[in-house]
């Protein structure tokens, strides 16, 4: 057997892969050459470069993977070469057998030209019987006349053998049961459908097939509506009818007939319904009807009310086609998803109408709309059913109107108005009669939304138009709605409401609604709370005080308003036929009810107890026939008073004011009167013991001081009685308390008491001036040194309620500052403490002063001021002697006079000195030295030198006490220092004054607070013996 031939070689197109090694290995240096030459270039910003570089080695590697494969795979080859040439080869083999195939096909076409034609067998069996063929005459030969005696014989028999064919049809469909046989053919009228004719073409009675003569439907499209009207058929459509038709009758006979006209008559109708369609959409219904044509499948899909949102699965359309049953065009009403079959309405309005005159068959408009208005009614109902199902008695609030063929529903407002809803039967939206803005904006809402929200946003509309109604009434009548209140439920539920009438009781929050009003004369917090539901005719009112804490509202105190001033009667409800009088009553009520509380609620807010009566109760008259208080009482305000019922209030002393100088309780009387609006308040109190010194401006032992126009008091120094007298106009008051100015007073009366009596126990203090806002006592030798204690009205600047005053002359003038933050301090503190932090930082922020002030804080600053009242004089004496330094200096320098100059060098003072203050302990006598240099170095230079003297302020214990307190006299560097100086630091040099004498201690020295002022002008002197003189 011979061996196969070997395969051709193929070297043609093959590259070796150490050339594609070496050319990529170039390929890639040029590349990564060239990108290099590019990143140096400054067009591009780092990014750009950083990320080109990086696309390019990604790149490279990429390609340099797929090197590698094809090196590994040419190494596990074993002949690489063999498997390119059977590769080659076997395409080469499979061209062959393609250039085979496309010549054959080649051959075929070509052979097409040499095909002989076909026989032609008719005209040839025409010769073989008649002997010649019937060729064309092509009109130039005269056809013989047909005589009519022929043509009557002839439709004579087509008549007999057409009526004996259809006796004899067994099976005759229902609708061609109704014929006529004339003219030598059968008519057939099926009722508003088609009319049809048939013949045969002999007379022939078994054998002839029938065969269409003539068709024409039996409806036309006029004015939008389908009538009775003979419609004739174009002559191309009657030509392709005909023959169709002639097929039926060969294939299945009349049945077959009729399947295909009647199924052609009601295609046809459909298709004008579809023009019908497209007429009315261009025109009233543009925009609210939309419609799907499907010739194919024969039905029309309507859509009313397009543009009324609804999801896919809840579309409302009406679908028109061929029912399956009746084999005729019928439609079915699928409403909101769901198919509606009880609806009552015929497809075909007016079959068997003989008023109908005009014919008219089918009316689409007409059915839309009738499919509209039946879609609205129930609708409208179903709103109705679904308040119903919310509310109990809805009946009292909605009813259904059906008069005039429109159905609506109409909600009762109020005793005499009413909204009507309706929807409208071409949009399918819903729209109010007479509207409102806020009936517009309620149909809108219905309109975007989904239906099955409708009967709540009807019943909010309710709501709201109550809101609005009787708030337009309250604005009217004086009172002022206020927005911002928002109170959650914990608090609403408070208010103990009650919505029996609800039966789904989640949608309270959305059916009631609770507004806010308040008088223009009531204090912040005050408001009148007006309960307005959606699904109840009753508006219910209460007085309560809201207050707001980060945002939230809470209820503090709340009480249903009762009808009249008798507390106990009965609730006071207005019912929804509410008019302006009774509002106005209503004011009259509320204002009373706020009044007779606000007052308790103030003070006990304040931490007082209180027990309140009413001026007609037994032990009020008690009370005031053992007290002489009862000669204070004004005019209208006494015990066992039927006709009165204003509240006596017993406040406890210790848990309000603290009043240090009062028996018992404080007796606060209420006064109002509804014909001014005012009302009158009496603060009562008897005093333990007579002031320490007179008032100024008093008149012999009664004082009396007007502090507002409403608001004043009176001291009975004689009779050791107190009354304060406060008159608030209800009507203006803007303020944030009722009692705010009588309290005021009071705390001045306390403070006074306190500071009269912390002040006249001292034996070294003299009391200057008193008055119930100011105290001025003088604690040193003369009226310079003296202070005057003010109780501010408001808070400073600083925070204190207590400031100071003192004359220019005063030796504390230098530490005003110190002082001040000295006394807001004692205020706060049961005893003075001496600040331990220095300078300026020592000001700490100060609390306001408290209703009662601390004796031992208070105590501890005018010990204080006792004890630095030496100091503050070296001080002043030292500072004045600097001035007059000054003042001397100066006169030399522009020699106006031969006085005798200080000691200078250079022009320069030898010596001068200042006096700094840093806190309330420690003070700094500072001298500044300019000498001539004693260091051979420097010779003959000028050099200036700093002593320190410091003097703080000791005590021997936490407080300061004037027989535990010393200062302490030291200087930080006593090399300058004076001898005198440094012996009296080092003890060698004695000093006394007063019989005290000062103690040494190496590094300073401690000397009683009488001594300090003696000791720093001695210190003074020393100083300017040794620099400030000649010697």
């Amino acid at each position: 057997m011979d061996n196969p031939p070997e395969l051709p070689h193929v070297e043609v197109n093959v590259t070796p892969l150490s050339d594609i090694l070496a050319r990529y290995s170039q390929h890639s240096f040029q590349e990564l050459q060239t990108l290099i030459h590019t990143l140096q270039s400054k067009a591009k910003n780092d990014n750009a470069k950083k990320k080109a570089f990086l696309d390019l080695l990604v790149g490279i590697r990429q390609n340099f993977v797929r090197l590698y494969v094809l090196c590994k795979w040419a190494r596990a080859s074993k002949d690489i070469g063999k498997l390119i040439d059977v590769f080659v080869w076997l395409r080469g083999q499979n061209q062959k057998y393609a250039d085979s195939i496309f010549e054959l096909s080649t051959i075929k076409s070509s052979l097409m030209s040499a095909k002989l034609p076909d026989p032609d067998l008719t005209t040839a069996i025409e010769v073989l019987m008649t002997g010649r063929p019937q060729l064309p005459t092509h009109g130039l030969l005269s056809k013989k006349p047909l005589s009519p005696y022929l043509i009557l014989k002839t439709l004579r028999n087509l008549n007999v053998s057409l009526s004996t064919r259809m006796a004899l049809e067994d099976d005759l469909p229902p609708a061609f049961q109704n014929y006529k046989v004339e003219d030598g053919r059968v008519v057939f009228h099926v009722h508003k459908s088609f009319q049809a004719s048939i013949a045969i073409a002999d007379d022939s009675v078994d054998d002839s097939p029938f065969f269409l003569v003539d068709f024409e439907f039996s409806f036309a499209l006029k004015d939008g509506s389908l009538i009775q009207a003979s419609t004739p058929l174009p002559a191309v459509t009657h030509s392709k009818i005909e023959k169709l038709a002639n097929a039926a009758l060969a294939k299945e006979g009349l049945f077959g007939l009729y399947d295909l006209l009647h199924r052609f008559a009601t295609t046809f109708k459909l298709y004008l319904l579809h023009r019908q369609l497209v007429a009315m959409r261009i025109g009233l219904w543009k925009g609210n009807l939309s419609h799907t044509y499907n010739a194919e499948k024969c039905f029309v899909v309507i859509k009313y009310w397009a543009k009324k949102p609804s999801s896919s699965k809840q579309k409302s359309t009406i679908e028109i086609g061929i029912n399956k049953q009746t084999n005729d065009l019928s439609f079915r009403w699928v409403k909101d998803g769901k198919l509606i079959t009880d609806h009552g309405i015929s497809f075909d309005e007016f079959d068997g109408d003989e008023d109908n005159d005009d014919g008219e068959m089918i009316n689409l408009e007409r059915l839309i709309r009738r499919i509209t208005k039946r879609h609205s009614e129930l609708n409208i109902q179903q709103i109705y059913d679904d308040i119903a199902d919310r509310i109990e008695d809805a009946e009292k609030l909605v009813s259904i109107n059906r008069e005039g063929g429109n159905c609506s529903i109409v909600f009762n407002l109020n005793a005499t108005k009413t909204a009507t809803y309706s929807l409208d039967a071409l949009s399918g939206k819903g729209y109010f009669h007479d509207p409102t803005p806020l009936m517009t904006d309620t149909a809108n809402s219905i309109n975007s939304g989904e239906f099955s929200e409708s009967s709540l946003k009807l019943l909010k509309f309710r709501l709201e138009s109550q809101i609005q109604e009787l708030g337009s009434m309250l604005s009217a009548t004086g009172w002022i709605n206020v927005d911002v209140v928002k109170l959650p439920s914990a608090e609403v539920s408070k208010l103990n409401i009650s919505y029996a009438e609800l039966k789904e009781p989640h949608l309270f929050s959305q059916l009631y609604s609770i507004r806010f009003f308040r008088r223009r004369e009531w204090t912040a917090g005050w408001f009148l709370c007006v309960g307005i539901s959606g699904f109840s005719r009753q508006v219910n009112w209460w007085c309560a005080r809201i207050k707001s804490n980060l945002g939230q509202w809470s209820i503090n105190w709340t009480e249903s308003i009762k009808c009249g001033q008798n507390q106990h009667a009965s609730l006071y409800r207005l019912e929804q036929d509410y008019d302006y009088s009774s509002l106005v009553e209503l004011s009259r009520i509320s204002a009373a009810k706020l009044l007779c509380h606000l007052i308790e609620e103030e003070l006990i807010d304040k931490g007082a107890k209180i027990v309140t009566l009413d001026f007609r109760h037994p032990n009020v008259d008690k009370f005031f026939n053992n007290s002489k208080l009862k000669s204070y009482l004004p005019e209208g305000l006494q015990p066992k008073n039927e006709d009165d019922n204003s509240p006596v209030m017993f406040i406890d002393n210790n848990t309000l004011s603290q009043v240090p100088n009062c028996w018992g309780d404080l007796v606060l009387l209420v006064k109002m009167s509804s014909e001014t609006r005012t009302m009158e308040m009496i603060l009562l109190g008897e005093l333990k013991q007579r002031f320490y010194a007179p008032f100024s401006g008093a008149s012999g032992d009664v004082f009396k001081q007007d502090f507002s126009e409403n608001t004043s008091i009176e001291v009975n120094q004689k009779e050791l009685v107190f009354s304060i007298k406060s008159k608030v106009c209800v009507e203006n008051n803007r303020s944030l308390s009722l009692t705010a100015d009588l309290l005021t007073v009071l705390n001045k009366l306390t403070a006074l008491i306190t500071l009269l009596k912390l002040v006249g126990n001292d034996q070294t203090i003299k009391l200057l001036d008193i008055s119930l806002s100011e105290v001025t006592f003088q604690y040193g030798k003369d009226a310079s040194e003296s202070i005057s204690l003010i109780l501010a009205n408001k808070n400073a600047e600083d925070g204190s309620r207590m400031l100071f005053d003192m004359p220019n002359s005063n030796p504390h003038q230098f530490a005003r500052d110190y002082l001040r933050i000295l006394l807001a301090e004692s205020l706060k503190v049961p005893q003075f403490v001496v600040p331990r932090v220095y300078g300026s930082s020592s000001a700490m922020s100060m609390a306001n002063m408290p209703g009662i002030i601390s004796p031992g804080g208070l105590n501890g600053f005018i010990t204080y001021l006792k004890l630095t009242l030496p100091l503050s004089r070296a001080i002043q004496e030292i500072t004045s002697k600097k001035a007059e330094f000054l003042k001397l200096f100066a006169k030399k320098a522009s020699l106006t006079d031969d006085s005798t100059p200080p000691i200078t060098i250079n022009g320069i003072p030898c010596l001068m000195h200042d006096v700094f203050c840093y806190g309330s302990s420690r003070f700094r006598l500072e001298y500044i030295i300019t000498r001539k240099s004693e260091d051979q170095k420097k010779s003959g230079k000028i050099e200036r030198v700093k002593v320190a003297v410091d003097v703080d302020l000791r005590n021997r214990g936490s407080f300061l006490d004037a027989n535990k307190s010393l200062f302490y006299v030291s200087s930080p560097d006593t090399t300058h220092a004076p001898t005198f100086l440094k012996e009296l630091f080092a003890g060698t040099e004695k000093f006394e004054h007063d019989g005290k004498s000062v103690v040494a201690l190496q590094k300073g020295a401690a000397v009683a607070y009488q001594s300090i002022h003696p000791l720093l002008l001695k210190i003074h002197d020393a100083f300017y013996e040794k620099y400030g003189t000649d010697s």
